[in-house]
């Protein structure tokens, strides 16, 4: 009788290792600090890893998010869960939503965003997919100097799927005038805390010091 305690107690003990462990274990990790430390004026890192996860869940190749969508904080290397994601976003249940943009407006809002930098702005845009060169010295209207994508200029003419939280969509942070005639190619069920969490499980591990993604020059 006794063997048979001891082995009933293993098989639960078993039961709920495998019931636990999973769920232990489905969240990644960071090799590095993911921060929100300057987002309203420069390239932070959990910028860099939300435009990221947004460009893997809408399957698109450019993504932005404006500073307002964020909030002071960071996450220390280690791992990282839906809460400590929550916590760096103003809306952790925002969806995401895909434009056609021409490359004309792309540069339109990037002027926009960097029109005050480094003073802070809400409307300051994180990104990913493209490097965006600006003066911020320049008057203006005529800060940006190149949006790249990889090593390619963009193209004003073309049109180009860019993915968004549903509120930039919908022309917050003052981009309705930029993107008011934009076509919405899709949108998606996910709010961004899930977004972002779900991105860094599937990769298991991420590390973000800095891209170059945004470069002052000048």
């Amino acid at each position: 009788m006794r063997t048979l305690h001891w082995l009933t107690a293993a098989f639960v003990v078993g039961v709920v290792a495998a019931v636990v462990l999973p769920g232990a274990l489905a969240d990644g990790s960071t090799a590095s600090k993911l921060s929100t430390d300057k987002i309203d004026s420069a390239e932070a890192t959990f910028g860099d890893l939300a435009t990221d996860a947004l460009c893997s869940a809408a399957k698109t190749t450019i993504a932005l998010a404006p500073a307002v969508s964020f909030k002071p904080g960071e996450i220390p290397a280690g791992l990282v869960t839906k809460k400590a994601v929550s916590g760096l976003l103003h809306d952790p249940e925002e969806k995401w939503a895909v434009l056609l943009l021409t490359g004309q407006q792309i540069r339109d809002a990037f002027e926009r965003s960097v029109s005050s930098a480094p003073t802070p702005r809400t409307y300051f845009l994180q990104v990913s997919g493209l490097t965006v060169v600006y003066a911020p010295r320049a008057p203006r209207g005529r800060k940006v100097k190149s949006i790249r994508i990889g090593v390619v200029s963009i193209n004003e003419a073309e049109r180009y799927e860019v993915a968004m939280p549903q509120s930039l969509a919908d022309g917050g942070s003052g981009y309705f005038t930029i993107f008011g005639n934009a076509k919405k190619a899709r949108s998606g069920a996910q709010g961004m805390a899930d977004v972002i969490t779900n991105y860094v499980d599937s990769r298991g591990r991420v590390s973000y010091t800095g891209q170059g993604r945004i470069v002052v020059s000048g």
